[in-house]
């Protein structure tokens, strides 16, 4: 992956080839985003060389490293996020607005020019294969895209990848595979539907906070609702009771309230949004059973941050759908009771 220069006790010089980075966690991130540090708690494994040769076993460095510019996305990725400049030999799936940010990286407008340019020169490398599909499930006018949209979406995008990452691989596709991933994203309206109905629901009671004496009566409001609707623990439901047990100081980043944008007249087109996102975490946890590593690359920190925090386990591939279980972890819920975790 890299190399860092390594000066013993002895003054003697040794090469650590860096060959793994662990993730950010939800707690090693939610304190990078909430303090706005450029520098990252970093945990990397590889080896010692010495004159080309390995010295040595294996070993784990520990350090924080700060970058340049702040990270403006991360790559999500099993069991957390990393900085880009990390992801190496990945296939990456880029969300919507990071297709808008290769567009428009140079332009003077864009406060965060600077650092996407920085990040983008990480990413242009052979060894990392682009799929161009992903924003174009979503559509751009809070709706499932037309056949001819998503053809447009997609081409549009590749030509960003294209110019601002021409190094990388790119995944083509034809026609008749644009038809068919086309109809695979309109499946997912038929869950869509009662999804956005849970989310409208229940979004009168989370749109402020909720007073602890008050919490386990809207929890079980929020199940209720979700039974009705068809809905286990799914994603959806697991951000709606995020936002009911969130810090009301604001230290748990207020991810569920930043991802789902909850108000007391939810829209349809608010929830469509929120679902889309969502969705992109799906999407990712069941490509956790591929053979070849897929990470997102989002600049929605919300998304991100969440993501750490699903503990996604135990993924099963079959030939048209994928299972999984979450294991979520603590700091999602930090109102809840430990002894009442396993319950959620």
């Amino acid at each position: 992956m890299f190399a860092l220069k390594h000066v013993g006790e002895d003054g003697q010089e040794h090469d650590f080839h860096i060959d793994e980075v662990e993730p950010l966690g939800f707690v090693a991130l939610r304190d990078c985003l909430r303090d706005g540090r450029r520098s990252h708690p970093t945990q990397m494994h590889g080896r010692l060389y010495r004159d080309g040769k390995p010295s040595g076993e294996r070993l784990k460095l520990t350090c924080s490293i700060e970058f340049n510019e702040r990270v403006p996305f991360y790559g999500l990725v099993p069991g957390g996020a990393l900085p880009p400049m990390y992801l190496q030999g990945t296939t990456l799936v880029l969300d919507r607005n990071v297709v808008t940010s290769l567009k428009m990286a140079d332009s003077p407008k864009r406060a965060e020019g600077a650092a996407e340019c920085w990040l983008f020169s990480f990413l242009d490398s052979a060894s990392n294969t682009v799929n161009p599909v992903l924003g174009a499930f979503e559509g751009k006018d809070n709706r499932t895209p037309t056949l001819e949209e998503f053809r447009i979406e997609v081409h549009d995008a590749a030509q960003a990848i294209q110019q601002r990452l021409p190094a990388v691989g790119l995944v083509s596709f034809s026609d008749d595979a644009l038809r068919q991933q086309h109809s695979w994203r309109q499946s997912f309206d038929k869950r869509a539907k009662p999804e956005a109905h849970f989310l409208r629901t229940v979004a009168p009671f989370l749109s402020n906070t909720v007073a602890t004496r008050q919490l386990e009566e809207v929890e079980r409001k929020i199940l209720g609702v979700a039974n009705s609707c068809g809905l286990t623990r799914s994603c959806v439901v697991l951000a709606a009771l995020a936002r009911l047990y969130a810090s009301p100081d604001g230290t748990d980043y207020g991810v569920a309230q930043k991802l789902l944008k909850l108000t007391h007249s939810y829209s349809e087109e608010a929830a469509y949004n929120a679902l889309a996102d969502l969705r992109q975490l799906e999407l990712l946890a069941g490509s956790q059973g591929f053979s070849t590593p897929v990470a997102l690359l989002t600049g929605d920190k919300a998304l991100a941050l969440f993501w750490c925090g699903l503990g996604v386990q135990s993924v099963q591939v079959g030939a048209t759908r994928a299972r999984f279980n979450l294991s979520p972890v603590a700091e999602l819920f930090p109102r809840v009771p430990a002894e009442r975790l396993a319950g959620l």
